[in-house]
């Protein structure tokens, strides 16, 4: 292979330059090489000559040492490429905690980033061109195209773990050596739809996704209901600070105009967030209208009202990719978890007349 001092693009993978690589151009010995890299030249009576030429030639090829590699020949495990979706809310920095508690003492590598749908992959090819085997994204992913990309890698070995994934279709193919791991949402979103149903709400809004709608479509079916009170959720912006006030607003008239007595949200931060907008509004939560979030953040207990939601267990999730990367366990292709709801104060029942519907 000709080095020419740029890493070297060959098929999906960035093929970075190894000391095999530079002991050709060189025309010296790998180790001699390595010994030069590792800073002991003189140790070995290797010449100054050869030690500069090694590390002029290294500097200017952009050599890398791989980390995996050093791991191994210590003998450590290989590395883990752990990639957080932070659109995801709190409960993937609260999945990460975990896993990285259960990994640090266990002599494991790793490498975390965050992504967004449009840098994942080439930040996993990046990895991949390091040595890195097992790939763990947490976070809502559930992105076909990215599949097929990855599939030349999940052939030839490497690992793909999505936790905390959005089941929202059978599977259209089966994946070698990929893990989807998450709760059934359409079945957690009936839950919640259903108790609030039990407390005697019936005009009752939503932000809307795909297994949210299903639920919706089944429980207004079930019970009769007209109405379809389903929001578009505002996207995540960790900038604008103001980024989520006109889906308040648009809520808040939809409050005074059709008379909702409950809301059911995409997460617990944008309940939160809602509640603290209703209450500045002097709209009372939960006498004046109820508040169920979703993800059941440790904060989640504290808020201004406590709030209903639905439990996804993070710990459970990391613990069955933990089976597989620490205890050698087999896993089936699709791990669904049950999914709990943690009633609290935020949903109230309402009295028999303010439920009738007109």
């Amino acid at each position: 292979m000709q080095v020419t001092g740029q890493n070297v693009e060959k098929g999906l993978v960035k093929i970075m330059i190894t000391m095999k690589d530079i002991a050709r151009h060189l025309g010296i010995s790998r180790t001699t090489v390595s010994v030069c890299l590792s800073g002991k030249a003189g140790q070995y009576k290797i010449s100054e000559e050869t030690s500069k030429n090694v590390l002029e030639y290294a500097a200017k090829a952009g050599f890398v040492p791989d980390q995996t590699a050093i791991s191994l020949a210590r003998g450590k495990k290989a590395t883990i490429g752990i990639f957080v979706n932070l659109f995801s809310s709190g409960k993937s920095n609260e999945a990460l905690r975990y896993l990285l508690e259960a990994i640090v003492d266990k002599d494991i590598n790793y490498r975390v980033m965050h992504f967004q749908r449009d840098s994942v992959l080439s930040c996993i090819r990046e990895m991949l061109g390091h040595g890195t085997r097992t790939i763990i994204i947490i976070g809502w992913f559930d992105n076909d195209a990215f599949l097929e990309s990855m599939e030349p890698y999940l052939r030839n070995g490497v690992k793909l773990f999505l936790v905390d994934y959005c089941f929202t279709a059978p599977l259209k193919k089966k994946w070698k050596n990929a893990y989807f791991i998450g709760i059934n949402r359409e079945k957690a979103y009936l839950k919640t739809f259903e108790y609030l149903y039990k407390m005697g709400h019936r005009k009752i809004a939503f932000t809307s996704n795909v297994p949210r709608l299903k639920a919706w479509k089944k429980f207004s079916e079930k019970y009769s209901l007209p109405f379809n009170y389903a929001l578009r959720p505002p996207l995540p912006d960790f900038c604008m600070q103001s980024s989520d006030e006109p889906f308040m607003d648009e809520l808040i008239q939809l409050y005074k105009r059709e008379k909702i007595t409950a809301v059911m949200l995409s997460s617990d931060f944008l309940a939160a967030k809602l509640i603290e907008r209703l209450q500045k509004e002097g709209i009372r939560v939960p006498e004046d209208i109820s508040v169920a979030g979703f993800d059941n953040l440790a904060s989640s207990p504290y808020y201004n009202v406590p709030l209903t939601t639905i439990d996804v267990p993070m710990d459970k999730l990391i613990n069955k990719v933990l089976d597989v990367i620490l205890r050698r366990k087999e896993l089936p292709q699709e791990v669904i978890i049950e999914s709990e709801l943690i009633i609290r104060s935020s949903v109230a029942k309402i009295p028999a007349e303010v439920k009738t519907i007109t």
